[in-house]
């Protein structure tokens, strides 16, 4: 499924056929709650490990409950009264930490980066002192290079470092007439989030390693946009367009230009927001009515599948915040709203993945279908 939805002349009949598979999957779901947790989310997931918060505490998780390891960090000079994990990939963690100065009065978050435990905890805000106007977050992780955010008082720039405080390359342009910006999602040297200019003009954004390397995916006619997650050359959004008199977030997808949008949002919804990508599959939410529902597509709006009928029990809001595939299975991390506790609580989605000789491959046509999968897989 993963490796077919290369082939585009056939990308539409993929789409649908996954969306099919997807649906009648043995999809489990496991609620990664640690006991006593007073509320939990799960942000991030990579490599068998998903990452998040609980009761204020920067974790991870390896598929169950009782396997949440606390990494929220002692700090010998400013106590650290909260954390969280926003993204994690090859064994760091990435999120931000909330400081108090030596008296415990003021308060600022810094963006922060683990390795696995509390002890790894890296600072990596470019500011030592504690202020509330000088802050920092880190929201995603690929490769060792960490994205996110730095804001000194009014001025919020777009980070990129590698793994210190010193690394630190401001991605926001000079002489544009940009305002702000943040970097949202990384992979393989490239960047994704959005840049502001003031009022709606928003625009979501790709960058390669400098703040002149700046592409802007707003697509024409929209009133603005932000990626939120990038992988193996695609990226996943929201774009905001005109319905009628009123404006709406759609889930939405690029391959690294404006003109490349497609809109995903599924017809049912009043508004959706893709977070992240991986291996042409996407994740976020969809609002029906007023209630927000954990979604995953494979690139086109049809292929929207509820991932919070799969829940049991009662349920408000849901959200898949995050995305990971090995050969077997599907990972998709994030959170809900458990109706029957009244609190957050972090969700883990397992989709399987068809074999190579299932009826999706074999309805493709055949050994074409076949052969069309094996060169993917090899070339991946």
């Amino acid at each position: 499924m993963r490796h077919v939805q290369r082939a585009m002349p056939i990308a539409a009949i993929l789409a649908s056929m996954a969306a099919s598979n997807i649906a009648h999957a043995q999809v489990t779901v496991t609620n990664l709650h640690p006991a006593g947790s007073l509320s939990s989310g799960a942000n991030a997931t990579a490599n068998g490990l998903q990452g998040g918060i609980s009761t204020g505490h920067a974790g991870i998780w390896s598929g169950t409950a009782a396997s949440w390891v606390d990494l929220h960090p002692t700090v010998a000079i400013n106590t650290a009264i909260s954390s969280t994990i926003n993204g994690m990939s090859n064994g760091q963690q990435v999120g931000s930490v909330t400081l108090t100065d030596a008296f415990g009065e003021q308060t600022a978050f810094h963006a922060a980066l683990w390795s696995g435990t509390a002890a790894s905890y890296v600072d990596l805000s470019p500011v030592s002192s504690i202020h509330p106007d000088n802050t920092s977050a880190a929201l995603a992780v690929h490769n060792g290079q960490q994205v996110g955010y730095t804001r000194f008082g009014s001025t919020e720039n777009a980070a990129l470092w590698s793994g210190t405080a010193a690394s630190l390359v401001n991605l926001q342009p000079t002489g544009t007439g940009i305002l702000t910006s943040q970097a949202l999602g990384v992979f393989n040297g490239q960047q994704v989030g959005y840049v502001h200019r003031g009022g709606n003009a928003g625009s979501a954004a790709l960058w390669s390693g400098t703040a002149n390397s700046l592409v802007e995916l707003n697509p024409a006619g929209a009133v603005s946009s932000s990626a939120y997650g990038i992988h193996n050359g695609q990226q996943a959004g929201s774009v905001s367009v005109n319905v009628g008199v009123q404006v709406r977030e759609h889930a939405s997808i690029w391959t690294g230009t404006a003109a490349s949008w497609v809109d995903i949002h599924p017809a049912a919804a009043t508004e959706s927001r893709a977070l992240a990508v991986h291996d042409g599959k996407q994740v976020g939410f969809a609002t029906i009515g007023t209630v927000t529902h954990a979604s995953l597509w494979t690139g086109t709006a049809d292929s929207w599948v509820d991932l919070s009928t799969y829940l049991t029990g009662s349920w408000g809001d849901t959200q898949a915040k995050s995305i990971w595939s090995d050969d077997s299975s599907i990972y998709i991390s994030g959170t809900g709203f458990n109706l029957s506790t009244n609190r957050q609580e972090a969700l883990l989605w397992v989709v399987p993945v068809p074999e190579p000789g299932s009826i999706l491959l074999a309805s493709l046509g055949g050994v074409l279908a076949v052969a069309r999968w094996r060169r993917f897989q090899s070339a991946k």
